[in-house]
């Protein structure tokens, strides 16, 4: 699986060899093991075994090497106490491949044949689909969350675009006097824009707050992710503030183009 040795050597091929029913005399623990058992000690060179406490304990597994940490049954599970053993066959092979997985099954599968025509392989699996298929629940509920994140934002841009218009429309006659007594175009995109900002920033301050608050709901939902991640939060804001200068603009564009006679015979 390619789990970095952090103390000690791998094992070599004459120890995995051995008759059926023996167990092998050598062992690779994990880090949890090994602070669990031995503490700062080095645990190189340690024996152990087990068995009914009440009766002596063979201890003659010899520790060889430490092993990082690394799941095993579960994504989400702390590290626990691991010990690997010398392979002596079974019903599961795993491989590496440098190549197409795909391309070297096939491989594979050429080479067992020539071993034994009666061996099978079936149930193929990645571990990238391995992983994919413990992260089922999370990847459906990101999917929905940002279906429902998107319409969200539709219906705030929406929503804005609707209030800056009414409101640009009620102001015209201010907007025509301002533009007869001076005022530039970008004077008024100016003066929209800055509403805009306005509205819109205390609305972020608002929604963050309260999502900082709902993140203790939504933290069992996420893996690999904080839930008050600075980044994450930092491009919600941003993308929110785009959104919103872009829906203020086109109304204060729409404003600054009003001809000053027209807009003040507004009623």
């Amino acid at each position: 699986m390619g789990l970095p040795l952090l103390l000690g050597r791998d094992f070599i091929p004459q120890e995995a060899g051995g008759k059926p029913g023996e167990f092998p005399k050598v062992a690779i623990i994990n880090e949890t093991f090994a602070r669990y058992y031995f503490g700062e000690a080095s645990p190189l060179g340690r024996r152990f075994g087990w068995g009914d406490p009440s009766k002596p304990i063979n201890t003659d597994i010899e520790i060889i090497g430490v092993a990082r940490d690394a799941v095993y049954g579960k994504l989400r599970e702390k590290a626990r106490p691991l010990i690997y053993f010398p392979g002596h066959g079974g019903a599961v092979l795993v491989a590496r491949a440098a190549a197409d997985p795909a391309l070297s099954l096939t491989m594979i599968r050429q080479e067992i044949q020539a071993i034994d025509k009666s061996l099978e392989i079936f149930s193929v699996r990645t571990i990238p689909q391995l992983r994919d298929q413990e992260l089922v629940q999370e990847r459906l509920l990101a999917q929905l969350s940002s279906f429902f994140g998107l319409l969200a934002l539709l219906l705030a841009c929406v929503g804005l675009y609707g209030v800056m218009s009414y409101d640009v429309a009620r102001r015209t006659h201010e907007i025509g006097i301002r533009m007869a007594l001076g005022a530039q175009r970008r004077d008024v995109v100016s003066l929209v824009l800055r509403e805009t900002m306005l509205l819109v920033g205390a609305g972020v301050v608002i929604g963050l707050s309260a999502a900082l608050w709902a993140t203790r709901l939504i933290a069992s939902l996420l893996y690999g992710l904080t839930p008050n991640d600075p980044m994450t939060i930092t491009l919600a804001g941003l993308l929110l503030l785009t959104v919103a200068a872009l829906a203020g603009y086109f109304p204060a564009r729409r404003a600054s183009r009003v001809d000053p006679m027209v807009a003040l015979r507004y009623d």
